[in-house]
């Protein structure tokens, strides 16, 4: 997308490329993601074997029913267009024309892959302009605001996101696990931006921004 000279919907390497570049990398126990935005990348991966498909925007019917009978995951990043496009005074013509091209193609196609049943775990596609680090509240809204549950959103990006890259003992509040969680002040089931501003972020175990759990206790 931000890259000059490029098509979004052009895949960058062969069949017979990608099934290689799977098979290596499982070999070697590496999981592997796939950057796709056009359904024909997108299927090659697929038929490849890749573990997660990342963005997914021309996703069509044939590839979605492909997704689905594979159980390949899909990453959406709903933010990295989404902040280009309200950043347009400060991207590059092409990057905004690319974007305003795909941005609600993108939109359908994530909703049509929630409905047909996709496995969805959530990302953010970070580092792409104007989208920083530290903002996976506000891809939950946008999974939510366009097909997903409110409760499926936060599994997914929480829970299902650490088990499906192999993160062991994290994303779940149970004994054993990393203690990294946010305290919120509303229900996020009611309201996913209430997550955007937690009362206290903890991490190990520790509160490391926010109020301390003695205050909270009062």
């Amino acid at each position: 997308m931000t890259t000059p000279g490029t098509d979004p919907n052009s895949p960058a390497f062969t069949q017979e490329e990608m099934d290689a570049l799977v098979d290596e990398a499982h070999r070697r126990g590496v999981h592997v993601a796939a950057h796709a935005h056009g359904a024909e990348g997108a299927r090659a991966a697929v038929r490849a074997g890749v573990d997660t498909i990342e963005h997914g925007t021309f996703l069509d019917a044939a590839t979605i029913d492909l997704l689905v009978a594979e159980d390949v995951v899909l990453v959406p990043t709903l933010s990295a267009p989404y902040h280009i496009v309200r950043n347009a005074d400060h991207a590059t013509d092409e990057a905004l024309q690319k974007t305003h091209d795909v941005y609600e193609r993108h939109l359908e196609a994530f909703a049509d892959a929630v409905e047909a049943g996709v496995e969805i775990v959530g990302g953010t596609d970070a580092g792409t302009p104007f989208n920083y680090h530290g903002a996976n509240a506000t891809e939950l809204s946008f999974m939510a605001e366009y097909g997903m549950d409110p409760h499926d959103a936060l599994v997914a990006m929480t829970g299902r996101a650490a088990d499906v890259i192999g993160l062991d003992d994290a994303g779940t509040l149970e004994s054993d696990s990393f203690a990294d969680f946010l305290v919120a002040e509303d229900d996020p089931l009611e309201d996913l931006g209430t997550l955007r501003n937690p009362e206290t972020v903890v991490k190990g175990g520790e509160v490391v921004a926010g109020t301390s759990f003695d205050r909270l206790a009062e």
